[in-house]
């Protein structure tokens, strides 16, 4: 299936509707829940950003979050995650060669969204659970993602530099010991 079809681009439409007049709007990814918005702007593909929550199961995704960044959903969390992986603030908030430039959205104190800013007129974005697309700028402002709050740059040259640093742990398999007890009691292991 053409990843930019109609059908793909009516169910974005739905959630985004300025998407439907916007002449930059193009979907570039497979649909995909392996990494969110913000491990998208970060320079991730492997995992989902996001600090951790004792309440909200990770529903097998591998989960991250920058040991030493601020960890709730206010505005300063999510710059001090960017600032772990070499983001600094700028006060620019267009492209700047040689610079990986993101942009932080917020509503009521707490982040939402970010995406990178890839021209004058364009964003690169991660949506939700699903693709990532191409957008015009200020597309998000006033929806569901709440404005602009920050904008962030980083060196291009560093990018690999910083999502070599911080590499996803192995996956641990913890057994279920009672589980285990259990079975061996019926297979009469142990009594």
């Amino acid at each position: 299936m053409d990843l930019n079809s109609t059908e793909n681009r009516n169910k974005l439409i739905c959630y985004f509707p300025k998407l439907n007049s916007d002449p930059h709007f193009k979907i570039t990814s497979e649909n995909t829940t392996d990494y969110n918005c913000i491990a998208w702007a970060m320079g991730f593909d492997d995992r989902w950003v996001e600090p951790p929550s004792p309440h909200k199961p990770n529903d097998g995704r591998s989960v991250w979050w920058p040991v030493n960044a601020r960890s709730d959903m206010s505005y300063e969390a999510l710059i001090s995650a960017f600032q772990e992986v070499g983001f600094k603030i700028c006060t620019e908030t267009n492209v700047h060669e040689g610079y990986d430039v993101v942009v932080l959205y917020g509503d009521g104190g707490i982040w939402t969204h970010a995406s990178r800013i890839i021209s004058l007129n364009e964003e690169h974005s991660k949506f939700g659970e699903s693709w990532d697309g191409i957008h015009g700028r200020q597309m998000f402002d006033g929806t569901s993602y709440g404005n602009p709050y920050a904008y962030m740059k980083r060196p291009a040259e560093e990018r690999d530099y910083w999502i070599n640093k911080f590499p996803l742990p192995k996956p641990t398999i913890m057994p279920n010991i009672d589980l285990l007890a259990e079975l061996a009691k019926k297979m009469g292991l142990i009594s």
